[in-house]
């Protein structure tokens, strides 16, 4: 269908990007969703990003999001969600939906028209065009810029640690020794074992770089540490984007998910870019927090 025009393109399936997407489906727009990678909600759940200061949902959609959550086990009242488990969820709210999702796809430019944007794309079939009214990017480094990258203001590399069992005698972990690089930060997961420990490290740095210094910095731990041992290292970057919302051109807005304080924060602020003016066919994405 090469004149076939979205209403709405999202870059990015992240937990801002699809929450918007469903919103905006719910609204009785034409939605695509285009992401480079084969995952959901990465900026959280590959980033081993808890996040903090949870709140109550403001959205239908984010309220029945942790519902499901909570009926899971997922969370409890306040604390952070338990992050593995939130893929299915994104994919259910996916499926629910019905949102046209394109995995594996690379934005490779956008020509701004009088009223569409021509949008090339970059997948297993080759070079395509898609049209769209309107664009909104979720990326962290706002892929819908080719070549101009937006770097975060600042970047962690996160890592569970597994310590051993607790000096009690009971089934409650280890306590946590004292911090010994102020560049570290220890965060809390949803269960007791659950502990994230986060190297700050310089925006600019390559995946390679920020692995090697946590792995560098891990093998000259103190004595008190030596009894924890790295787990799991994220599969991403957590990042603190440089911005939270720029308009790109008319109807083009950059608001980054791993914006917003957690993941459903994030579900909460997609969400809340439609409503009854989008229903009624005059969708406007907004930069309004």
């Amino acid at each position: 269908m090469p004149n076939h025009v979205a209403s709405l393109l999202v870059c990015g399936a992240t937990f801002r990007g699809l929450a918007a997407a469903a919103a905006a489906a719910q609204a009785g727009l034409d939605v695509i969703v285009i992401e480079r990678s084969a995952l959901v909600g990465h900026e959280y759940i590959d980033a081993f990003h808890p996040g903090s200061r949870y709140g109550a949902p403001r959205t239908a959609l984010a309220r029945a999001f942790q519902a499901d959550a909570r009926a899971r086990n997922l969370q409890e009242e306040g604390g952070p969600l338990h992050l593995p488990a939130l893929h299915p969820l994104l994919c259910a709210l996916i499926k629910r939906s019905g949102l046209d999702v394109r995995f594996l796809t690379e934005l490779v430019g956008i020509t701004a028209g009088e009223e569409i944007y021509r949008i090339e794309i970059a997948d297993a079939a080759g070079l395509h065009e898609l049209r769209a009214s309107r664009i909104l990017d979720t990326t962290s480094t706002r892929l819908s810029t080719p070549g101009e990258p937006a770097w975060p203001d600042a970047a962690r590399l996160n890592a569970y640690v597994h310590g051993g069992a607790s000096t009690d005698g009971q089934a409650s972990p280890a306590a946590l020794p004292p911090l010994f690089d102020e560049r570290l930060q220890v965060r809390q997961g949803r269960y007791p074992a659950e502990r994230i420990v986060g190297l700050e490290l310089p925006p600019t740095s390559s995946w390679q770089e920020a692995r090697a210094a946590l792995y560098s910095l891990w093998a000259s731990r103190p004595e008190a540490w030596r009894p924890w041992t790295i787990a799991a290292t994220a599969g991403a970057f957590e990042v603190r984007p440089a911005q939270t919302a720029q308009r790109l051109h008319e109807r083009w807005t950059w608001e980054p998910s791993a914006a917003a304080d957690n993941p459903l924060a994030a579900l909460d602020a997609g969400a809340r870019l439609f409503g009854t003016r989008e229903a009624k066919g005059h969708a406007t994405v907004s930069t309004e927090k």
